[in-house]
């Protein structure tokens, strides 16, 4: 199973709102450095199912 929890407490947000994981807002490298991970760790991680867009 697939499965990615995100805290939005404090934060003004619904269901069905876009997020942004990693991009332009935030580095791969700055979710990376908070998660205690390398960069390549976070995308080998993301299934073939997940769509790109």
């Amino acid at each position: 199973m697939d499965l990615t929890a995100i805290d939005v407490t404090g934060h003004d947000v619904r269901a069905g709102d876009s997020v942004e994981l990693f991009g332009t807002t935030i580095t791969l490298q700055e979710v990376a450095l908070a998660a205690g991970t390398l960069p390549y760790e976070l995308l080998a991680r993301i299934h073939e199912r997940v769509v790109r867009i």
